[in-house]
């Protein structure tokens, strides 16, 4: 059957029956309803099931998946549903990452790979801590206000260590649709925001879990920040110069945090008292950022072979990290210690030999013919992206 969704333009195809049904219950307040088919449009995502199987086909899939699980289908086509609510919306940002309203504002916690975040997540619900989101989180432009998608938390199966026997009590009474993968939790308003429901952000924290770690909360760098939240960002008609402007723009007026923990419901703990309560936003930082510089045509004309900067790539330096955008505005690189040495170089072309030269000389613990073959790597990959090029 063909169904609309709120905020998505076309119409998306949904086998009969169970997948429905999960829908319905993961998805707070993103209204779908049925359509008739007639003048509705080419589908944008296509979820069919056919012999057992299901089988999911959109534009940001590149082989079509196949589950015999509705739970596991319905997840995967979550994402895809994500994607077209950003294409529709072509102002928002959106990040990979967790959020909860602890004091007013968000703390916001981008993706890392079995971190540990949903089952933190589950853990601030446990005590009362509304989530915000639990894996995707679309950011408004201009207010940069985080706008809840309204999708139910789900854990992946089995839970990890970290889960306290409180925690497991507390995710079987609030047991939603699930697979042996992965599980739902039925969390009412007061626990998880509702689609459309919007907060300031107020802090963002990656995640260290580590066995017998001591929790702890340490300070990141605005750079380290930045080069995670780059990452986990998705947008589809926002250029590489704006998303760059925007997500310097979030980090620089939060305060940034890495959480080292064992346990979650201790590193629940430790977040509630941190962020209870929230100082006058500081207007330091925001008010110091610098617009991107463009890089300008080479000063002299490089000789044939000669390494030199791509005219129009963009720049922002941020501590001692340096980002570059391509010339078409289409990519952001966050650049390594050495290739921001090499960058720094080409303030005037020079040959590949003369790079190694000098460049060795910042690095005299790598043994010259290895480092050889690592400058030339780099310069490979930044050719590749469009910032660096040899001249001919």
């Amino acid at each position: 059957m063909l169904y609309a969704f709120e905020g998505i333009s076309r119409p998306i195809v949904l086998p009969r029956g169970r997948v429905v049904e999960v829908l319905s219950a993961v998805l707070h307040d993103w209204g779908f309803t049925p359509l008739d088919g007639v003048g509705s449009g080419d589908p944008l995502i296509r979820l069919t099931e056919s012999k057992g199987r299901y089988r999911l086909e959109s534009p940001w899939q590149e082989g079509p998946p196949r589950d015999r699980n509705a739970v596991n289908a319905v997840c995967a086509f979550l994402v895809d549903l994500v994607h077209a609510f950003v294409a529709d919306n072509p102002s928002l940002l959106c990040l990979h990452c967790a959020a909860a309203d602890i004091g007013g504002r968000l703390v916001i916690i981008p993706a890392t790979y079995r971190s540990g975040k949903s089952t933190l997540m589950a853990s601030l619900a446990a005590a009362g801590t509304r989530v915000h989101a639990d894996d995707v989180l679309p950011i408004k432009s201009p207010s940069d206000r985080a706008v809840a998608p309204g999708i139910a938390l789900r854990l992946r199966l089995p839970l990890g260590l970290e889960a306290s026997p409180a925690l497991r009590r507390f995710v079987a009474a609030h047991r939603g649709p699930a697979s042996r993968s992965f599980q739902y939790l039925n969390l009412d308003p007061s626990l998880l925001a509702r689609h459309g429901d919007e907060a300031p952000i107020g802090a963002f924290v990656t995640l260290k879990r580590r066995a017998d770690a001591h929790t702890v909360l340490v300070p990141l760098s605005k750079s380290e920040m930045l080069g995670k939240v780059i990452f986990r960002n998705f947008a589809h008609d926002v250029s590489a110069s704006e998303i760059l402007n925007r997500l310097y723009a979030l980090v620089a007026q939060a305060p940034c945090f890495k959480l080292i923990y064992s346990d979650a419901d201790r590193a629940r703990d430790l977040l509630r008292d941190v962020f209870r309560s929230w100082p006058e936003p500081s207007r330091e930082d925001a008010t110091g950022i610098a617009p991107l510089v463009t890089v300008p045509p080479p000063t002299r004309d490089a000789r044939a072979g000669h390494l030199a900067r791509t005219p129009g790539v963009r720049k922002k330096e941020v501590g001692d990290v340096l980002f570059l955008v391509d010339p078409n505005d289409q990519s952001i690189h966050q650049l390594s210690t050495m290739g921001t040495a090499l960058w720094r170089l080409l303030v005037r072309p020079c040959s590949f030999e003369d790079a190694v030269e000098v460049l060795h000389k910042a690095f005299p613990k790598v043994e010259r013919t290895r480092f050889g073959e690592d400058v030339r790597a780099l310069i490979a990959g930044l050719e590749k992206r469009g910032v660096l090029f040899t001249a001919s």
